[in-house]
């Protein structure tokens, strides 16, 4: 169902929408890099042959495999690829669900997680977010599995998808530490096993680290864009209420501030940004945008813990725009008020050292790393399907699945 789904919505529903609504396919320019890849055996923004650092490395390869095998119909064999991870993502959840509930209520955590509009749309466009939410799931799968018949192979496999969805985006980077302390914590003292996911995620990181160690000469672990995030969330919270359901207008109005901070950098220092390579142009934003971030913050604390507030509730919410604002909301708010009380019904059956519980602290470590950084709900996505499996949980859904009913810790 999730495959059919996704490619109708890839190739006969997008292609009409764009005919009236026209929207770029790969706005965030990975299959350039995948082009520089296969072209030039660079990591670069084609046609640039300079090496980049603002990206991750695992989704641009993703796509230079198909690129390479395809040629010029390349993007589109990646598009097929996504949705069938889309469809392993929705069988992902069936499975994981089917461990904590009875079968008919796996059944629709799949469904709803193969019909969910927020889901099945990334599968058709050249964006992180399909990769990213297997990847999530994939952990929860695999931690669950470690948790319930621990071995070292196990332990082995979740260090590998750690690592791996840590190099294709930042933001896994916590669980590195978050899981194998969990591991530690649970029943049994697994020493030996959050020994093994640790070394295992940082071997898997490592040779990335050193690359862009070697380019920039400073620490960064998987790509650049952390100050240029912090910039891009500071200024949708002070614009924040002149769109408050529209990113595309809050993106509008927040771009002259961003390049005012380049610009006034360029001015303090001529001639170097004219002659610097791409890398260190991304090094030189990165760093930039933080300092001015973290100033800001010191001098105003206040403005923080505003930007906190907000940055909570676009996370959820905020779509490119008003339509997609609405509808985001309305899939939104049901969900997380299904997802509280099914996960304390998880919780209920077996004690706070749970793999449960290292699922639900995913979630929340997740969500609460971006709410000083910068938020809109496109980046809430990557938990849903975890938060289906365990939102099918409540009440309100198990009272209305016949028959339906808790099965165990």
């Amino acid at each position: 169902m999730a495959f059919i789904v996704a490619l109708v919505v890839s190739f006969v529903v997008f292609p009409i929408a764009y005919e009236k609504y026209p929207a770029p396919l790969d706005p965030d320019r990975y299959s350039d890099i995948a082009r520089g890849i296969v072209e030039y055996g660079s990591f670069s923004l084609y046609p640039d042959t300079e090496p980049t650092t603002d990206r991750g490395p695992v989704y641009p390869l993703f796509l230079a495999l198909f690129i390479w095998v395809f040629g010029d119909n390349g993007i589109y064999a990646a598009i097929i690829a996504q949705c069938a991870i889309f469809a392993l993502t929705a069988l992902l959840v069936f499975k994981i669900a089917g461990s904590f509930w009875e079968r008919k209520i796996a059944v629709v955590a799949g469904v709803v997680c193969a019909l969910h509009p927020l889901l099945f749309q990334y599968a058709g466009k050249i964006l992180i977010e399909t990769l990213a939410v297997f990847l999530f799931t994939a952990i929860t799968g695999a931690t669950l599995y470690l948790y319930r018949k621990p071995s070292t192979v196990k332990a082995v496999l979740l260090g590998l998808v750690v690592g791996i969805a840590s190099l294709t985006k930042a933001t896994f980077l916590p669980f590195l530490i978050l899981i194998p302390l969990a591991t530690v914590f649970s029943g049994d003292r697994k020493w030996k096993h959050a020994l093994i996911i640790f070394i295992i995620g940082t071997t898997v990181i490592a040779p990335w680290t050193i690359r862009n160690y070697s380019l920039t000469g400073e620490f960064v672990p998987v790509h650049t864009t952390a100050g240029t995030n912090f910039q891009w969330g500071d200024n949708y919270v002070d614009n924040y209420f002149k769109a408050p359901l529209s990113a595309g207008k809050l993106q509008q109005i927040s771009k002259p501030a961003l390049h005012e901070i380049t610009d006034r950098w360029r001015a303090e220092h001529p001639g170097v940004w004219e002659n610097s390579a791409k890398w260190q142009k991304d090094a030189i934003e990165d760093s930039v945008g933080m300092a001015v971030s973290m100033a800001r913050y010191r001098e105003n604390p206040l403005f923080l813990v505003k930007k906190v507030l907000l940055n909570a509730v676009m996370f959820w919410t905020l779509g490119f725009n008003t339509l997609s604002s609405t509808v985001i909301i309305l899939l939104q708010i049901p969900l997380l008020v299904l997802f509280i009380p099914g996960a304390r019904r998880a919780l209920s059956m077996d004690d706070i050292r749970s793999v449960s519980s290292l699922h639900i602290a995913m979630v929340l470590v997740y969500f609460l790393l971006h709410l000083p950084i910068f938020a809109f709900a496109r980046l809430s996505v990557v938990m849903l399907p975890t938060m289906i499996i365990y939102a099918v949980g409540s009440d309100t859904i198990i009272t209305t699945v016949k028959g339906g009913a808790p099965r165990g810790g």
